[in-house]
């Protein structure tokens, strides 16, 4: 009998340090990629550890799926990194 080949995990589209947006409560919300935490589980759902800058309270780490993620413009860039440069 043949073995059965897996299937192998799509490149990412991100990498750490890249910003990128969250929809958070409705909201684009830039984030930091910290970690490419790679493919869980039989389907392969890609997860990445991020965080979020805050400005007036300490920052949030997390983690979420890739397609929960999109591309950040610049200008959500340079907003965080203002709020990352402020305490966040």
């Amino acid at each position: 009998m043949a073995r059965r080949k897996l299937p192998t995990a799509p490149p990412a589209k991100f990498r750490a340090g890249d910003w990128v947006v969250q929809n958070w409560g409705g909201y684009r919300v830039p984030v930091l990629i910290l970690e490419d935490v790679g493919p869980v589980g039989w389907r392969g759902v890609r997860y990445y550890r991020y965080l979020k800058p805050d400005p007036y309270a300490d920052p949030v780490e997390s983690e979420t799926t890739e397609d929960e993620l999109e591309p950040a413009r610049p200008d959500e860039v340079a907003a965080g990194q203002a709020a990352a440069a402020r305490g966040g």
